[in-house]
């Protein structure tokens, strides 16, 4: 963890120090943070191969921290994604303020979220910054533009999304159901192709008697 990096950066808005940079041609996150939300003032997680480690006391915020990771804020070689937000405690968050930006600028390289006076940038601001074009007042449209930049999945998309959210909760099993699962396996992943499974079934010969009993007769 660094601190201090996304303001971090001369008046000419160049970084005072080097950024992470990819060591593959396939996208993975570099760096993700968090600013100014719940009690964490600004703090930076640099990744490692694309991966994250958290570790800590119970209470330190890890599972806050995962659950801000990869919806809102990350970064990566020639991509940043993000969520901003205006919120009270108590008063919960209106669709109208919130916002989205996704950007092949760089935080603290091409741009910073703060002001010179380290105020985090308003959604008009943050146009300013990075044009209109870039954020987005709707999670809709915010998820059609990362799966356009990132994944091409389409329809897919959501569910896979809605089906990360559930897995990563804390305490799945807590109220794990069966059903529940298959339901959301079911909508996130594309069925199974008849040639993929033919070609498949036979390596098994357990699957391929249950294929056989399931299967009418010609």
């Amino acid at each position: 963890m660094s601190d201090k990096l996304f303001a971090e950066t001369s008046k000419n808005g160049a970084p005072t120090r080097p950024l992470p940079r990819p060591t593959r041609e396939r996208w993975q996150p570099l760096r993700s943070g968090v600013l100014n939300i719940f009690k964490f003032d600004e703090e930076e997680f640099l990744f490692e191969d694309g991966r994250l480690l958290l570790r800590g006391n119970n209470g330190a915020g890890k599972s806050r921290v995962l659950a801000l990771q990869l919806p809102f804020l990350l970064d990566g070689e020639i991509l940043t994604i993000g969520c901003g937000m205006h919120a009270r405690k108590g008063t919960g968050i209106p669709p109208t303020a919130r916002w989205f930006f996704v950007t092949p600028r760089r935080v603290g390289e091409a741009f910073s979220l703060m002001s010179e006076n380290r105020v985090p940038l308003s959604r008009e601001r943050l146009e300013a910054a990075l044009g209109q074009r870039c954020v987005y007042r709707s999670a809709r449209d915010y998820r059609v533009a990362v799966d356009e930049a990132l994944f091409g999945l389409g329809t897919r998309y959501e569910p896979l999304i809605e089906l990360l959210l559930q897995l990563r909760k804390p305490q799945i099993m807590r109220d794990f159901k069966a059903d529940d699962l298959s339901r959301l396996l079911s909508e996130a992943l594309p069925p199974l192709s008849r040639v993929v499974s033919t070609s498949r079934l036979p390596a098994d010969p357990a699957m391929a008697v249950e294929r056989q009993t399931r299967e009418p007769p010609p």
